[in-house]
């Protein structure tokens, strides 16, 4: 049986992590935890890269696409955040209805979808929305049409 060797502890955070999301490859991971910042590390090197400031609230979920060019957050301040690493910015978005509490991009960070009372899903290009595809209640996905035919 092979044992796991401990390579690096990844410090900087100051709360607990609420989340944490990886490449495609391992190389880069990002969290989010009960501060207003997010955070990139080099796993290679267990070293911070880039801090992503600009919540006003602990960030509760994290995504990334498959080579870490795009990052999602979703925040208890009701938004959730697109971070493009490449170019050093983040997308404004739609606020939600409440706390932001999932997030998810497709591997090539052609869409996002975030969760909280609601299920909204958002098409990007290059690190922008442009355009709410969707706004589902949660009561309508768990009983509505979209579930009893799977």
């Amino acid at each position: 049986m092979r044992t796991c060797e401990l390579r690096h502890v990844l410090t900087g955070h100051t709360a607990w992590i609420n989340d944490v999301a990886l490449t495609e490859g391992g190389a880069l991971c990002a969290t989010a935890s009960g501060e207003p910042v997010s955070r990139v590390y080099d796993l290679a090197r267990g070293e911070c890269v880039r801090l992503l400031e600009g919540h006003a609230a602990e960030i509760h979920s994290v995504a990334m696409t498959r080579r870490g060019r795009f990052v999602v957050t979703g925040s208890e301040d009701g938004t959730a955040r697109v971070w493009d690493l490449h170019a050093a910015r983040r997308a404004p978005v739609p606020r939600h209805a409440g706390v932001v509490h999932a997030t998810l991009a497709t591997a090539d960070g052609a869409r996002v979808v975030t969760g909280g009372r609601c299920l909204s899903s958002y098409s990007i290009r290059g690190g922008c929305f442009v355009g709410l595809y969707g706004w589902v209640s949660c009561w309508w996905l768990i009983y509505g049409p979209l579930v009893r035919g799977v």
